[in-house]
């Protein structure tokens, strides 16, 4: 799995490479097997590009959209963007943002359309959305088009916000925890039984 990561990250677009080797790391595949993999391909064609894929790949992206909202982040030089932070407030989880902006008090959530499937789904984010804000966090919201077809209308939108905020202090009981990567299991299905 890490050979397959590297090839398509040697031959692919940055931002596809890092989709790529984002959702391998999720699956399990460990950063140092990539990095071998590099070492051993020092001469090949677009290695340097492979492991400046590797090196910005975080295995907490939990969607080629979450990948993707990373890639348009760096791309338009906004802060970096946070992977799966959880707030909470007086000791109360209030929710796990796909991002956020520390700094700013700013968390960006990436939507798809399969987000909002299910009855009560969007009330039920929209009043999580609410309480993130009364603990003092601001929400942008973005999509897939602005992350993959126009990274410009995401950096505008983002330095907009980021204006607006300014610099912010965390108010008293806002808590923000980073979490590590969770592998959700194999890559693909029979690796898993290869490792057993």
């Amino acid at each position: 799995p890490a050979r397959t990561v590297i090839d398509i990250a040697r031959a692919e677009q940055f931002r596809n490479g890092v989709v790529v080797a984002d959702g391998a790391l999720r699956r399990g595949v460990d950063k140092a097997d990539m990095y071998a993999v590099l070492n051993r391909m020092a001469r090949w064609p677009g290695v340097s590009s492979a492991r400046r894929v590797v090196g910005f790949a975080d295995g907490r992206a939990e969607s080629a959209a979450e990948s993707l909202a990373r890639v348009a982040g760096w791309r338009e030089n906004l802060p970096p963007l946070e992977p799966q932070v959880e707030i909470y407030f007086e000791g109360q989880f209030l929710g796990r943002a796909d991002f956020v902006i520390e700094e700013y008090l700013l968390a960006v959530e990436t939507d798809g359309a399969i987000k909002f499937d299910g009855e009560g789904v969007l009330p039920a984010l929209i009043a999580r959305q609410e309480e993130i804000r009364y603990a003092g966090v601001d929400v942008l919201r973005t999509n897939w088009d602005e992350t993959f077809k126009d990274t410009e209308v995401f950096g505008n939108r983002v330095r907009q916000r980021l204006a607006e905020r300014g610099p912010r202090t965390k108010p008293p009981g806002l808590e923000l925890r980073r979490t590590v990567a969770r592998p959700v299991g194999p890559l693909l299905g029979w690796f898993g039984d290869l490792a057993a």
